[in-house]
């Protein structure tokens, strides 16, 4: 029982040490935290102290900016009333010279009218004896300009007409038939205008629309885009008479089989009297605008002649 009793007291004395190592270790974990709460306490206390320093330094600057802006203001103002005390100075003294000015350009200006009314009394003296001159020179020089411009017209017609019949002859085939053709090319040039509205003019705007000069095309091909226009015509017809004008050139790509005899060229006969009726129109639209031409001519000399003779007699009356 004394041995029992010593092991419960050693284990008691040592149970006392452990206890007493952990109230050591608890104490010295509470003194570490006691001291980082004071520095962290001091720490706050002193952010408090720079934040309360850089508030008043911050309302010191603002204090001072605003300050400085009133007194840049009152600076301001102050240079505004000195700017507007010399501005209406200014414009007292420029309104002076302006009415100075004024009088002076008004006196020049009386004079400059009284040397005007001489000076076109002088010119209308020169002008009235020029008129009767100038009135038979325009008699002269209208007749002579109208005699220019019919040798002129005549010089074209027997140009064109030249010019058709060289084409006529370069179309002509001796002695066979020529070859049914495949394609047209396009020249760019021509010796007629085809009216827009014909059926002709239609198939020509097709051909300048959609094809560059010197450019081959298929016939077929070409007959189907402007079959609708063409009302059930066929539209070599139409190329023929452009190749004629030198619109186009005919030419076979591939060779006939063998050579066919010289025959007739088959030849509707309302397409026939189509293009006789579009050849007639068109000549007698030439004729037309040329006798239009001439008369808009004379129109226009009798009405400049009128007004002359109106701005004459106005003279007369003013004089």
């Amino acid at each position: 029982m004394s041995q029992v009793a010593e092991t419960s007291q050693v284990k008691t004395a040592e149970q006392l040490k452990a206890e007493l190592k952990i109230a050591m270790a608890l104490e010295a974990d509470k003194k570490k935290a006691d001291k980082k709460e004071k520095l962290r306490l001091a720490n706050l206390e002193k952010d408090a102290e720079k934040n309360a320093k850089r508030e008043e330094e911050q309302k010191k600057r603002a204090q001072e900016a605003l300050d400085k802006q009133a007194a840049a203001a009152l600076k301001r103002e102050e240079k505004q009333r000195e700017s507007a005390v010399l501005r209406d100075q200014k414009k007292a003294e420029r309104k002076v010279l302006s009415d100075a000015a004024a009088a002076l350009k008004l006196v020049e200006n009386e004079k400059q009218k009284e040397a005007k009314k001489l000076e076109k009394a002088q010119e209308k003296v020169l002008r009235d004896a020029q008129k009767v001159k100038d009135k038979e020179l325009l008699k002269e020089q209208e007749a002579a300009a109208k005699l220019v411009a019919l040798e002129a017209r005549k010089t074209e017609a027997a140009q064109r007409n030249a010019k058709l019949a060289e084409r006529h002859a370069e179309l002509k085939v001796a002695g066979r038939r020529r070859p049914r053709a495949t394609h047209f090319v396009f020249t760019g040039k021509g010796l007629s205008q085809p009216q827009a509205l014909s059926l002709r003019g239609k198939v020509y705007k097709a051909i300048v629309d959609r094809h560059a000069v010197g450019e081959t095309v298929e016939i077929e091909a070409f007959g189907e885009i402007v079959k609708p226009v063409l009302f059930g015509h066929s539209v070599r017809s139409y190329l023929a008479k452009l190749e004629e004008m030198n619109h186009l050139d005919l030419i076979a790509i591939e060779a006939p089989a063998e050579p066919a005899p010289e025959t007739a060229p088959e030849v509707d006969p309302v397409e026939v009297a189509q293009e006789t009726a579009q050849v007639a129109e068109e000549a007698s639209s030439a004729k037309l605008e040329e006798h239009e031409h001439h008369r808009e001519s004379d129109t226009k000399t009798e009405q400049h002649q009128h007004r002359r003779e109106n701005s004459n007699k106005n003279r007369k009356q003013g004089k």
